[in-house]
C-alpha cells in the first residue's frame, strides 16, 4: 500500500511542478503581430516587421527583430491587468542590460508601430482563443497569431 502512495506522490509532484499553469488563459504565450489598422487608415500587414508580445503571469514583453524600440533595446516589458474582455497596459519599461527605464511620456511614439500609442493603453479584446487574438482600442485595431 505505501509503495501506491509513494507512486500517486511522485507522479503528482511531477505534474505540479513542471509548469506553471497559465494565469491569463488564452492570453498567455507567444503572438506575432500581423495586421495594424490605425483609426481611419488603411490596414498593414506587419508580419515582416517581427513584432511580438510574449505574455506569462502579470508580464507582457514586446520584442521586435528587426528594430531598435526608442533606438535602445529589442524588448520592452509592460505591466498589464487583464479583466474580461479588457486588456489595460499599465506601465511600459525599455528593457536595458542592467536596469528598466519607466516610459514616463504619455505623449510617446516610439511604439505606436507595436501597436501602442503613448506610454498607457486600453484594449478592447474583440477575439481571444488559442490561435488568434483582435485588440480594439480608440486608435488603433491589432491583429495577431499564436505562436505557442
Amino acid at each position: 500500500m505505501k509503495k501506491y502512495f509513494y507512486i500517486i506522490l511522485c507522479i503528482a509532484a511531477l505534474l505540479t511542478s513542471c509548469d506553471k499553469w497559465p494565469e491569463n488563459g488564452d492570453l498567455d504565450g507567444q503572438w506575432q503581430l500581423t495586421e495594424l489598422t490605425p483609426e481611419g487608415g488603411a490596414t498593414q500587414n506587419v508580419r515582416s516587421k517581427g513584432i511580438y508580445w510574449n505574455v506569462q503571469l502579470n508580464l507582457l514583453v514586446i520584442h521586435t527583430t528587426h528594430e531598435t524600440l526608442n533606438g535602445k533595446t529589442f524588448d520592452t516589458s509592460v505591466l498589464f491587468e487583464h479583466k474580461g474582455s479588457v486588456l489595460r497596459l499599465t506601465a511600459l519599461y525599455i528593457h536595458e542590460f542592467t536596469n528598466d527605464e519607466l516610459v514616463t511620456d504619455p505623449n510617446t511614439t516610439a511604439f505606436e508601430w507595436t501597436g501602442v500609442y503613448g506610454n498607457q493603453a486600453e484594449f478592447h479584446i474583440e477575439r481571444l482563443d488559442a490561435d488568434r487574438m483582435v485588440l480594439v482600442s480608440d486608435r488603433v485595431k491589432l491583429k495577431f497569431r499564436k505562436l505557442g
